[in-house]
C-alpha cells in the first residue's frame, strides 16, 4: 500500500486555505501535516500558537468570514482541527511532502524559494505560473506526463521537490467548458467576461471586503487569463478576457462566448445535444470529491448567479463542480462567418480551485511524483 502524503496548507485560515484543507480531509492518500497562518486575529487568543479551530473561530469573531463558512466541522477533521497552527515563520519545509501556498503573490514567492528546496510546492502565484520551467496542471485537462517531465527538470536542475502552478479561477472555468466541447466545436477564439468573489489578500474583516482596493488587481488577472489559458490548452487561441470583482465570498459567474472553426451557415449540432456532450464529460471526470465535474443546461434560468448561494458550505456536494447554463448558438455570424457559441458558468471558485490544488496533489501522488 502506498504511504500517505504529507501535505502542509501555508494560509490554513484564509477562504481558500480552509477548503483545500478539508477537501484534501476527504482525500485517502492525502494527510493534513501541517497549518500555517500569520493573520493576527488567529494568532491573538494565547501566548502559544492556538489549535486550528480556535484560531478560526477567532477569524469569524473578527468578521474575517462569515460563520457559514466554517464549513470543517466534519467529525472525519476533527484531528485536523485539534492541531496547533503554526506561525509563517516556523515552516521550515521539513515537515511536509508537499505544500501548498494559498496566499498573496509576494509572499507566495516568499515560500516558493524557501520550501521548493526540500519539498513540492504547489502555487497560485501569478508571476510563477508563466515560467517555462513551472507546469501549470489543470486536473483531466493538462498532460500529466509533461508536468512530470518539467517537475524532474527542476529536481535534476537543483536540489528539492519542485514548483507546480495552479490556474487562475477563470481560467479553471474556461478550461473545462472548452476542453469538454473542443473534439466536436473547435474554438478560434474566445471571449470571457467574469463577475467573481473579492480577494481579500490576507486580509480580515471589512478590509477583505474592500471592493473597491481589488479593482487594482483586476488588469493583472485579464492578462493572466489570456496567457495561461494559452498554456493549459496548448493552442494558438484569440482571448479577449474582462474579470470583474462582486462583494461576494465564494463565487464566479462566467459569459463565455466562443468563436468557433465551424461555418455558421451549414448545419449546427443542436443546444441540447452540446449540453449532453457536457453532461457526459462531467461524469467522465467526476471524482471522489465531485461527483460530477460538469453539469449543463440550456435552460436560461440554470447556471445563474443564484445558483451558487450555497456554494460556501462545503458538505453540501450537489454545490461542488461547474453548472453551465443558457447554451445557445448566436443569431449573429462573425465577420468571418463562422458560428459563434456562448454560455454562463456558475461555481464556487475558491472552491474549485482548492479542488484543483488536492487532485494534482494526488494525480502526482499515484505516478510517486511527491514522497520524500
Amino acid at each position: 500500500m502506498q504511504n500517505k502524503l504529507r501535505l502542509g496548507v501555508i494560509g490554513a485560515c484564509g477562504i481558500g486555505g480552509r477548503h483545500a484543507v478539508a477537501l484534501a480531509g476527504e482525500m485517502p492518500g492525502i494527510e493534513i501535516g501541517l497549518v500555517a497562518d500569520s493573520c493576527e486575529c488567529a494568532l491573538e487568543s494565547t501566548l502559544a500558537p492556538p489549535t486550528y479551530r480556535q484560531a478560526l473561530r477567532n477569524v469569524e469573531r473578527e468578521g474575517g468570514i462569515h460563520p457559514n463558512y466554517v464549513h470543517l466541522q466534519d467529525k472525519r477533521l476533527k484531528e485536523i482541527m485539534e492541531m496547533p497552527l503554526t506561525p509563517l515563520e516556523n515552516v521550515t519545509g521539513k515537515e511536509c511532502d508537499a505544500y501548498l501556498l494559498a496566499v498573496p503573490d509576494e509572499l507566495a514567492a516568499r515560500f516558493e524559494k524557501s520550501l521548493a528546496s526540500t519539498a513540492t510546492v504547489l502555487t497560485f502565484n501569478a508571476s510563477t505560473k508563466m515560467r517555462k520551467d513551472v507546469p501549470l496542471a489543470v486536473p483531466f485537462v493538462s498532460d500529466f506526463d509533461e508536468v512530470m517531465r518539467l517537475l524532474e527538470a527542476q529536481r535534476k536542475a537543483g536540489p528539492g521537490g519542485g514548483l507546480v502552478a495552479l490556474p487562475n479561477c477563470t481560467v479553471l472555468g474556461a478550461a473545462y467548458a472548452l476542453h469538454g466541447l473542443s473534439a466536436e466545436i473547435p474554438a478560434e477564439r474566445v471571449s470571457i467576461y467574469t463577475n467573481h468573489s473579492i480577494d481579500g489578500g490576507g486580509n480580515n474583516g471589512a478590509r477583505a471586503q474592500n471592493v473597491f482596493d481589488n479593482v487594482k488587481h483586476v488588469r493583472g488577472a485579464r492578462e493572466g487569463v489570456r496567457s495561461e489559458l494559452k498554456k493549459v490548452l496548448g493552442e494558438e487561441l484569440g482571448v479577449v478576457c474582462g474579470c470583474y470583482r462582486v462583494p461576494l465570498l465564494s463565487a464566479q459567474h462566467t459569459v463565455l462566448s466562443i468563436d468557433t472553426k465551424l461555418d455558421a451557415y451549414s448545419p449546427l449540432p443542436h443546444e441540447r445535444k452540446i449540453a449532453a456532450r457536457l453532461n457526459r464529460y462531467g461524469q467522465e471526470k467526476a471524482t471522489n470529491l465531485i461527483p460530477q465535474l460538469v453539469v449543463a443546461s440550456t435552460d436560461p434560468d440554470f447556471g445563474s448567479p443564484a445558483d451558487v448561494k450555497f456554494c460556501g458550505q462545503i458538505g453540501r456536494r450537489h454545490a461542488r463542480g461547474i453548472k453551465i447554463g443558457e447554451i445557445r448558438w448566436e443569431p449573429d455570424a462573425t465577420p468571418s462567418d463562422k458560428a459563434t457559441l456562448s454560455m454562463r458558468l456558475s461555481y464556487n471558485n475558491e472552491l474549485m480551485c482548492g479542488w484543483a490544488a488536492v487532485e494534482t496533489l494526488a494525480a502526482l501522488h499515484g505516478r510517486g511524483m511527491l514522497l520524500k
